[in-house]
C-alpha cells in the first residue's frame, strides 16, 4: 500500500496520542485500514465487526476517532450512529463514514444520523488518510478544550468557595450577637457564576459593632478579585475606633482607588451599630 498522502500538521501529538476505532463487517476491508492507519504511524487502533461491537468498544476505547461502515449485520452504522449521539459522553466523537450509498437522500440519511463526514467506497487511500488527520486535528483540539473548560470550572468553583470564607460564619455572627445583646440574621445567594459581593461585621470596642455589605460591578474573575482586594484592605488597616462611619469610607475608598484598574468600582453600605 503506497503512502500518496503526507500530513503537513505541526503537532506529533496526533498520531502519538490519537485512539481509532474501525468498525466494518468486512475483515479485509478493516485489515487494509489499518494497515493504511499503522503505515502512518498510529499505534492506538481498535477494530469491532459490527454496530454493536462498536458500541461497546466506543465506551470502552473512548476512540478520538471512528471509521464507520454503514451496511452491516447485527447492528447496522444508523443505528450505532443514533446510540452514541444519545449518550452525552460520547455524543461529540467524531464519526467517518465509509459507505457505497451514493444517493443524495443516502447520503441525508447518513448526515442526519449523526456522522461528522463520509467517503465514498471503493475507498481512495489518499482521502480517507486525509480526512483521517483533519478530523484528528479537530479532535485534539476539542480534547484540550474540554481538559481546559474542565479545570477553569474547578477552579472557579474553588474562587467561589474562597469567597463564602472571607464572609462571617455561624460561629461569628452568634459571638457577635451574645457580645452585643442584638439579633443578626444574613442570607447570601451566589450566582451561577463568580460575583462580586459580599458582607460582613467587626467589632470596633466593647460598645459599638461595624456591619457593611459590598457590591462590585460586574461579574467574573475580576470582580471576585477585587473583593478580595477590598476584604483584605479592611482587614489589614482595622478601622480606629475614633473614626466616624464616613470618614472610615473616605479613608476606604482613597485607598482602594490606588488598587482597583480603571472603571471597576463598588456600592458600599458601611454602618457602626452604637448598643449602649
Amino acid at each position: 500500500m503506497t503512502m500518496d498522502f503526507k500530513y503537513t500538521g505541526e503537532d506529533p501529538n496526533i498520531i502519538n496520542e490519537s485512539k481509532i476505532l474501525i468498525i466494518e463487517d468486512d475483515r479485509v476491508e478493516r485489515m487494509m485500514i489499518r494497515q493504511l492507519l499503522e503505515n502512518y504511524g498510529f499505534k492506538n487502533i481498535e477494530e469491532a465487526a459490527n454496530g454493536q461491537e462498536g458500541v461497546q468498544k466506543t465506551k470502552e476505547f473512548d476512540p478520538d476517532l471512528v471509521i464507520l461502515d454503514m451496511s452491516m449485520p447485527v447492528m447496522d452504522g444508523f443505528e450505532y450512529c443514533k446510540i452514541i449521539r444519545s449518550d452525552p459522553d460520547y455524543n461529540l466523537v467524531t464519526i467517518l463514514v465509509q459507505t457505497g450509498l451514493t444517493d443524495l437522500e443516502d447520503q441525508n440519511r447518513i448526515f442526519k444520523a449523526g456522522a461528522t463526514d463520509y467517503v465514498t467506497k471503493p475507498v481512495r487511500h489518499y482521502e480517507m488518510a486525509a480526512r483521517s488527520f483533519i478530523h484528528l486535528e479537530r479532535a485534539l483540539i476539542v480534547r484540550e478544550l474540554k481538559a481546559f473548560r474542565k479545570r477553569v470550572e474547578k477552579e472557579l468553583e474553588a474562587a467561589k468557595q474562597l469567597q463564602t470564607v472571607i464572609m462571617p460564619d455561624n460561629k461569628t455572627i452568634k459571638e457577635a450577637s451574645s457580645a452585643y445583646n442584638i439579633i443578626i440574621n444574613s442570607h447570601f445567594q451566589p450566582s451561577s457564576e463568580m460575583g462580586g459581593d459580599f458582607w460582613g461585621i467587626h467589632a470596633l470596642d466593647s460598645d459599638r459593632l461595624a456591619i457593611y455589605n459590598v457590591d462590585f460591578a460586574g461579574h467574573g474573575i475580576n470582580a471576585a478579585l477585587n473583593t478580595f482586594r477590598l476584604h483584605t484592605l479592611m482587614h489589614t488597616y482595622r478601622l480606629e475606633t475614633n473614626l466616624e462611619a464616613g470618614d472610615y469610607m473616605t479613608w476606604l475608598n482613597n485607598h482602594l482607588a490606588a488598587l482597583l484598574p480603571p472603571d471597576q468600582y463598588a456600592t458600599m453600605f458601611y454602618g457602626i451599630i452604637d448598643c449602649k
